[in-house]
């Protein structure tokens, strides 16, 4: 009971129908989202999600690790949008990628700084 409190009160929840993602994006409904980034796509749930939802919005799905990439690329054809195998960074730097194939939603990029 405690364990399960405690991954709650951390948000460790990686499902969007029950961490309260699929609320926001249906609250999100009410206005006219046009643009739409998913940066670590993984497989294509939330941005499915999104192109549910969002019918005029153009939707950019970014996945760097590329087995997962390739998930995401057979699980989605995007009419509007595009889908894009490399991360977004608020940095111009070289990274190195720390991928799980057992589990690839614990991938991380690593940023290796000059």
């Amino acid at each position: 009971m405690a364990t399960n409190y405690i991954k709650s009160y951390n948000n460790l929840d990686y499902e969007i129908e029950t961490n309260g993602e699929i609320h926001i994006l249906d609250c999100l409904t009410r206005v006219d989202i046009r643009t739409v980034f998913d940066v670590g796509a993984n497989e294509g749930v939330y941005t499915r999600a999104c192109i549910s939802r969002f019918k005029n919005a153009e939707i950019h799905a970014f996945e760097i690790a590329p087995a997962t990439y390739e998930k995401l690329a057979r699980n989605l054809a995007l009419a509007r949008g595009k889908l894009n195998n490399f991360g977004l960074s608020a940095l111009k730097t070289v990274g190195k990628l720390l991928y799980h194939s057992s589990r690839p939603e614990l991938t991380r990029q690593g940023i290796l700084l000059p």
